[in-house]
């Protein structure tokens, strides 16, 4: 199960859980129209959490906009 929420078209918070197996918090800033950098921390709840503490991620995202015709869907917008 994932959920995301933007705030003011800027930030992005989210968090994720995977049936007993692990949960992760996210976050994501829009610097502009075009580029979002993030983080996220994932959390094993498995026999694995003894030998790691959880995973760091950190994503940089650029949307190539060589179209300059929009679709708007309920997904992205």
């Amino acid at each position: 199960m994932v959920l995301h929420i933007l705030m003011n078209e800027v930030l992005w918070l989210g968090a994720s859980y995977r049936t007993s197996d692990s949960w992760s918090a996210i976050m994501s800033i829009q610097m502009n129209k075009q580029m979002r950098i993030g983080y996220s921390y994932d959390y094993t709840l498995t026999d694995l959490n003894q030998y790691n503490s959880g995973t760091h991620e950190i994503t940089l995202g650029y949307d190539f906009s060589f179209d300059k015709k929009k679709v708007v869907t309920p997904r992205y917008f």
